[in-house]
């Protein structure tokens, strides 16, 4: 009798110790499991929650040619999209509303990859003059709007110079003031001409000077006009004022 309620006793024990185990495995599984949880929540969280920096310091540029940027390239396909000017006539353009500068729509200026920032407008200081318009300095370039192909094309441009004393403004020897660079529908690359603006060039009544380029490549639809250089002026130099630009195709050279 005592013999068989030992056994019985030692069955209920080894039932028991077997459960016992069984629930402390599947505690340890379980807690495995949230431990694995809570780890890629807790990298969830983490790459979620990472710090991003926007880099728009170029958005509000002022006159200080020490925050130059880069040179960017600009794509010019997305600055062109509206309809070709025919240049049977001449198209006029103008940087300006009689002494305040403004953009114009048809135009697109970067300052190295920001768009038509701040601080790149230039207001002459002589009353009721209207030779106010947008400065080039370093990394500074301008897109035309579209226009029909032509044999030739004739474009004047109008500057006013500003004259300045610091040695940042100094130019660089044997370099032009701006690069011209003509481009088909496609936006191939037709041909880059040099335009060459010295001292000498700037009138000395405090009037405008007009500087006009030819277009020969008859299959250019739109140029891009970029800063290269500032004008020399001793240890110092110019920086030139874009006020006006007109435009005519000839079908002739």
């Amino acid at each position: 009798m005592h013999r068989k309620s030992l056994l019985l006793i030692l069955s209920v024990f080894a039932l028991s110790s077997c459960d016992l185990l069984s629930m402390v495995g599947l505690k340890k599984e379980n807690t495995d499991q949230t431990q694995v949880n809570e780890k890629e929540e807790s990298d969830d969280n983490q790459e979620n929650h990472s710090t991003t920096t926007d880099d728009n310091t170029g958005s509000n540029t002022n006159t200080n040619d020490d925050n130059t940027g880069s040179n960017t390239q600009v794509d010019d396909t997305d600055e062109t999209e509206n309809t070709p000017f025919s240049l049977e006539n001449w198209e006029n353009f103008s940087f300006h509303e009689g002494n305040e500068p403004v953009y114009n729509d048809y135009w697109t200026f970067y300052y190295g990859s920001s768009k038509n920032p701040n601080g790149r407008l230039w207001q002459n200081p002589s009353e009721n003059s209207s030779y106010s318009g947008v400065e080039f300095v370093k990394n500074c370039q301008i897109i035309s709007p579209l226009f029909n192909s032509w044999t030739k094309i004739e474009c004047r441009f109008t500057f006013w110079f500003s004259s300045h004393t610091s040695s940042s403004y100094s130019a660089t020897a044997n370099q032009p003031q701006f690069k011209l660079e003509s481009y088909d529908s496609n936006s191939t690359l037709l041909e880059t001409q040099n335009i060459e603006i010295t001292k000498s060039n700037i009138p000395n009544n405090n009037s405008p000077y007009v500087k006009q380029i030819y277009i020969t490549q008859p299959t250019a639809t739109h140029f891009i006009l970029k800063w290269n250089n500032y004008i020399a002026n001793g240890s110092s130099g110019y920086s030139a004022i874009l006020c006006d630009v007109g435009l005519k195709g000839w079908p002739y050279n």
